[in-house]
């Protein structure tokens, strides 16, 4: 007595065949881990700062006598708390030319390596913004912490 005719035998011997590679190829495969991760937004309060105590030097030389050289100014956080650790300046305006600390442009002036309240002095050499005491109408100085 047969069991199975030539025609299930035809059609169920690939499907069992099928079923057995694709169980044991399922038992190599290598498996992946992904830790976790974070992402997310957020928001805070920018409250800027107060600039104060500004003084211009001068170049006083033959070849520029009333450009200025450099620009020596204070900075008071608008609420009190951080103090500024890099600034850019320029004049009238002019974004093209900018004096930074990213450029080394600017730096705490002397003895402010750590200050003790929040306010900060800084001292820009800003000679190459063509700036002068003719044209240097307005000083522009952008800060964060």
């Amino acid at each position: 007595m047969r069991l199975f005719s030539s025609k299930a035998g035809k059609i169920l011997a690939p499907v069992a065949m099928t079923v057995l590679l694709g169980g044991s190829a399922y038992a190599f495969m290598a498996s992946n881990t992904v830790n976790n991760s974070s992402a997310g937004t957020g928001s805070g309060t920018i409250s800027g700062y107060t600039v104060s105590n500004i003084s211009y030097k001068l170049d006083g030389s033959n070849n520029n006598p009333d450009g200025i050289d450099s620009v020596t100014f204070t900075l008071t956080p608008a609420d009190g708390t951080d103090p500024a650790t890099s600034v850019a300046v320029w004049f009238n305006g002019n974004t093209a030319a900018v004096a930074s600390t990213a450029n080394k442009d600017c730096s705490l002036a002397a003895n402010e390596n750590q200050p003790a309240s929040p306010a900060t002095t800084w001292t820009c050499n800003v000679s190459s913004l063509g700036a002068t005491a003719g044209n240097g109408t307005t000083l522009d100085v952008a800060a964060a912490h």
